[in-house]
């Protein structure tokens, strides 16, 4: 904010001069400038200075001197010889100091309700159900048992899946010290066994309809969880007892084994799109059922009849359509049957074992629903 001296025949303003700033006049007849002082406190121009960059300043009625701030003082400099001199001053003032409020907060508690559970998966007889919380499984009998551990282990824990006989549930653990793996527990005895046969990041276990397999996705790691261990990544299939893996594909997330065991389905990109996708036991014969611009998970139905996804953080249902071509797969594709099933949003969708209902979790909620109660051409509908 540039300030005119009172005769008009110069002007007074602050500019930065590579990383200080300094205050500087310019004859206004032929343009010359030059500094004054460079010792001013730093100017606002990074900030948002709605104020203006640096306090106001202004000249003495004589044209001869200016009054200005820095570094916490009132000062004044003469434009003959640039001394600089501080023009002292009190201010009296009353100020109120009002006692800050003060809450007490406890930050720790032996138990406490966890708010967000994750990755939940439902047994197939629908009496149980294990999900994450706080980086942990835990197991619940349904509608009103008490959620207790589901191992001892000191490692993270993810994304549990039943085994088809219930007796089971394969998940990913992960360990600074050891990386990732995928283990077994036992259900009633809490018998752990490992599956992995080597360090890695793990993703996505689950197993065969037979339950004589389990399929995952070893990962090349991050620089947040390292890259060591990270090498000869992509799908793979293991027996339920662990030991040697063998590789089916290099690319594709979130593989599960269809029906019959005959097929691998699993989520990739084409076109640009986020495709469901499908490929035979070795990695060959590969087709495209769906893309999307915007779904986030595709779900099959166990009985391959049923589709479920989430798009924008709603969750649908449509029947599961073969064309040979890939269908759009949206909430706005008019040319299929389609149905909202959630009323704010679904995360983690996931099917009952007769494909009858569709159950998923929001924050700490439970929910499923009936899919006769969405379309009125299935049997049963009211």
């Amino acid at each position: 904010r540039p300030q005119i001296s009172p005769d008009g025949k110069l002007m007074a303003y602050v500019k930065r001069v590579r990383l200080k700033s300094a205050l500087y006049v310019q004859n206004i007849k032929t343009g010359e400038q030059w500094p004054l002082t460079e010792d001013l406190t730093h100017d606002q121009q990074e900030t948002w200075a709605i104020f203006g960059v640096y306090p106001n300043f202004a000249w003495t009625p004589d044209a001869k001197k200016i009054i200005f701030y820095a570094k916490g003082k009132i000062k004044q400099i003469d434009l003959s010889n640039l001394n600089i001199t501080d023009i002292p001053f009190e201010v009296n003032s009353q100020q109120t100091v009002q006692d800050a409020v003060h809450f007490t907060h406890p930050v720790y508690t032996p138990e406490f309700t966890s708010k967000m559970i994750r990755q939940l998966t439902t047994s197939p007889d629908g009496k149980m159900v294990v999900f994450n919380a706080a980086g942990l499984l835990y197991k619940k009998e349904l509608p009103n048992g008490t959620p207790e551990r589901l191992t001892n282990s000191i490692d993270f824990e993810f994304e549990p899946k039943f085994s088809p006989d219930g007796k089971f549930v394969v998940y990913t653990t992960w360990s600074d010290e050891f990386k990732g793996s995928i283990k077994k527990t036992d259900i009633k005895s809490g018998k752990t066994t490992l599956i992995t046969d080597e360090k890695g990041y793990y993703y996505s276990p689950s197993f065969s309809t037979k339950g004589d397999r389990i399929i995952f996705r070893k990962g090349s790691g991050n620089e947040t969880l390292g890259l060591t261990y990270g090498k000869n990544t992509g799908v793979f299939i293991v027996s339920a007892n662990g030991g040697t893996k063998t590789l089916v594909s290099e690319s594709g997330i979130k593989p599960t084994f269809n029906q019959d065991d005959t097929r691998i389905f699993y989520q990739g990109y084409e076109a640009g799109k986020k495709a469901f996708k499908s490929m035979d036991l070795n990695g060959n014969n590969e087709r495209t059922h769906y893309t999307s611009q915007y779904a986030n998970q595709f779900a099959p139905s166990p009985d391959g009849k049923w589709m479920a996804f989430t798009e924008l953080f709603n969750a649908y249902i449509t029947p599961m359509v073969t064309t040979g071509l890939p269908m759009d797969l949206s909430a706005n594709n008019k040319a299929i049957p389609l149905a909202r099933v959630t009323k704010d949003a679904g995360t983690f969708l996931h099917w009952s074992a007769d494909s009858k209902k569709l159950l998923w979790t929001l924050g700490d909620q439970y929910y499923n629903r009936e899919v006769k109660n969405s379309f009125n051409f299935v049997e049963g509908a009211p």
